[in-house]
């Protein structure tokens, strides 16, 4: 038996490498190279044996290989055609309408598999003849669920519902995005008519026609007056009025306290109330801008693109603002030398949003008396070279030289700010006192919100306060 088993032995081991040798042989062609099949689109794909859905994932390789070799044409005023920018947008978007087209290809049949030992290899086919009956019988139905999409989006817009016909424009496209590349004809009760374009001409109409209207046709309002002037705002689109619309609203200068009371209501109509408006500039303007926040409906590659042009298209109306003259005017007086540069930088704030700022307090309303007190502190270690601490600490009394009361009185206790130490004292200084007045602005916006005074028009009744400071006022 020895002489037997030495022999099978023998012969194994001369044989087997032919064998394994033999079994790598006889790899198929197709995984090497992929075959090029007359009349069929042909797909190879392969996967690791270690994946658990190997079998899977080597089929969708297949399939996506396979759709690789189908050509897309841009037919004349497709969708594609119409949406395209120097090519650009082709170019980003046929790979997208390829892998689209998964959703719906059948009629493809499996060639061979073929396992290595590490991973599954699959071979797919499709006749070419089949999958143009097929895209074109898709084609069809694609396009008559988008002419459904664009009718109910019609009606959608004739009841002034804007998101709602914005969504159902969308959808018709995203119904007809695999087949972008086609002219899709549609019959509407004996009209034909390509549907692409059609549902991109109601889209950019919806948008580019938007108009806002408004009364009264200029706004003259009272500088620092609580009580509120009202704008009438409508919102149409191809003359229809839009319900359930926000719109936003800002001065363009100058501070005030602007109100959107709520969306528009079914006449397309909302209110915007405007009070507490600051004194300069005496002319300016509000700009309205309705905000059209329906990002959710362009959920595709390619209807995001769409949305971006979209919301380029809305346009803003720009409403006149004409201001009274308050006949208020302020003086800045300082009790230190440390404070002229503070002084000066309140003065000029004041006389940019609030009063006229004059020298002679005989001529002044309201008076601001700055103070100021500046040290210096310990040297400290900053991040990159030791820094100077620099205290400041001010004051700023607010009198109404008419009614000779106090108006209100703002301090700012040891702020600390911190400065090269090889810094100059002014330089510091001067940093300090940009840095307070940030603080000190703030400050007197949240004091001086309900702070009255009189006017200096020889009357001295209650309606001559004015509330003066509103939360708006300073920034």
């Amino acid at each position: 038996m020895k002489p037997l088993k030495s022999l099978i032995l023998f012969c194994t081991a001369i044989l087997l490498p032919s064998v394994v040798m033999a079994a790598k042989a006889k790899a198929p062609e197709w995984t090497v190279a992929k075959p090029a099949v007359r009349g069929f689109y042909t797909g190879v794909g392969s996967a690791p044996l270690s994946s658990a859905d190997n079998q899977k994932l080597a089929k969708e390789r297949a399939l996506a290989d396979l759709i690789s070799e189908i050509e897309i044409k841009i037919e004349n005023n497709s969708l594609l055609e119409r949406m395209d920018e120097n090519g650009n947008y082709s170019e980003r978007h046929t790979d997208q309408i390829r892998s689209q087209a998964k959703a719906w290809l059948e009629g493809y049949e499996l060639v061979d598999t073929y396992n290595d030992g590490s991973r599954y290899w699959v071979y797919y086919r499709l006749n070419r003849d089949d999958y143009a009956d097929l895209k074109k019988r898709r084609s069809a139905e694609a396009g008559a669920e988008a002419l459904s999409y664009w009718k109910q989006g019609n009606r959608a817009l004739d009841n002034g519902r804007f998101d709602d016909a914005a969504q159902l424009y969308c959808q018709g496209i995203k119904s007809i995005e695999p087949f972008a590349d086609q002219r899709l004809t549609v019959d509407d009760n004996g009209r034909t008519m390509n549907i692409g374009p059609e549902l991109l001409y109601a889209l950019s109409g919806m948008f580019s026609t938007i108009t806002v209207e408004f009364a009264p046709e200029k706004l003259r309002v009272k500088p620092f007056n609580a009580e509120s002037a009202d704008i009438k705002v409508g919102v149409k689109t191809n003359g229809k009025d839009l319900n359930n619309i926000a719109v936003k609203a800002k001065m363009d200068s100058g501070t005030a306290k602007i109100t959107v009371r709520g969306r528009t209501d079914r006449a397309g109509n909302v209110n915007i109330s405007v009070s507490d408006v600051s004194a300069k500039p005496a002319q300016r303007h509000i700009t309205v801008t309705p905000v059209i926040d329906i990002d959710y409906v362009f959920d595709t590659p390619a209807l995001k693109e769409i949305g971006d042009r979209l919301k380029s298209l809305i346009r803003s109306a720009v409403i006149p603002v004409e201001i009274e003259d308050s006949q208020l005017k302020a003086v800045c007086t300082t009790t230190d030398m440390d404070a002229g540069s503070l002084s000066r930088a309140i003065a000029s704030f004041i006389n940019n949003n609030y009063f006229d700022i004059v020298d002679d307090e005989a001529e002044a309303d309201l008076r601001f008396s700055i103070s100021t007190r500046f040290r210096k502190g310990n040297v400290v270690q900053g991040d990159m070279y030791p820094m100077r601490e620099y205290f400041i600490s001010t004051s700023v009394l607010v009198t109404d030289l008419n009614a000779k009361t106090n108006v209100t009185t703002v301090v700012i206790d040891e702020m600390r700010t911190l400065a090269p130490e090889k810094a100059s004292v002014s330089k510091a200084r001067t940093n300090a006192h940009r840095e307070v007045l940030k603080k000190l602005k703030k400050a007197l916006d949240r004091q001086l919100l309900s702070s009255k005074f009189k006017r200096r028009d020889g009357t001295r009744t209650d309606t001559d306060y004015v509330d003066w400071f509103s939360e708006d006022n300073l920034e």
